[in-house]
């Protein structure tokens, strides 16, 4: 599975053109999570633990009105990376996330992630 997802994140366009070394890294260190449609990954206010990427499926980024409504703001599709700000400006999540499918995601530890900017100049300036 490793392998699976080394090949994997080496196709996400956050990803492109850093070390081999660095995407083994993430794949070793990931594991993915299935969601059913309707599904709560994370919530508003959460804190940050990880970056995650659409593997199959799509999410929701959902924004909590005071009047309790939810207002989508956006779509997550196969390959989108989401969670990055959060985890790097080490801020609780800014909106939740729902599954709107049966979704597969792909869950960077924050430490890894975190790792792997710190050695990475392209990831860096991506971000």
């Amino acid at each position: 599975m490793t392998t699976d997802l080394n090949a994997f994140l080496s196709q996400v366009p956050l990803f492109a053109g850093i070390s081999g070394a660095s995407l083994r890294r993430m794949a070793q260190a990931s594991r993915v999570l299935r969601l059913t449609k309707g599904k709560l990954l994370f919530q508003q206010g959460d804190a940050a633990e990880a970056v995650f990427v659409v593997l199959s499926g799509g999410i929701s980024l959902v924004l909590s009105q005071p009047d309790g409504r939810e207002l989508v703001i956006n779509e997550m599709q196969p390959s989108d990376c989401f969670g990055e700000m959060a985890v790097i400006t080490d801020q609780a999540r800014s909106t939740g996330a729902v599954a709107r499918e049966a979704t597969e995601i792909v869950v960077i530890p924050r430490s890894e992630f975190l790792a792997v900017l710190d050695a990475e100049s392209k990831l860096m300036r991506r971000v």
